[in-house]
């Protein structure tokens, strides 16, 4: 859940963050697992829950090799 204070970024951050496209980003956020609020100007997603999902992806891409 995006914390009071964070660091936030917008959806096109997020999706040059995690190498994907923004049309992707807000489907892991309405799927619910990209957790965001929502401002005025559009979604905001806390960068450590960005990075805990590139961590996630990357060590199931690493077990998938097994």
């Amino acid at each position: 859940m995006v914390t009071t204070g964070a660091e936030t970024i917008g959806t096109a951050a997020a999706a040059r963050r995690l190498s994907i496209s923004e049309g992707r980003v807000r489907q892991l956020a309405d799927a619910g697992v990209l957790p965001f609020t929502r401002s005025p100007h559009g979604r905001l997603f806390d960068v450590g829950d960005v990075d805990v999902l590139i961590a996630e992806r990357k060590r199931t891409r690493r077990e998938g090799r097994r």
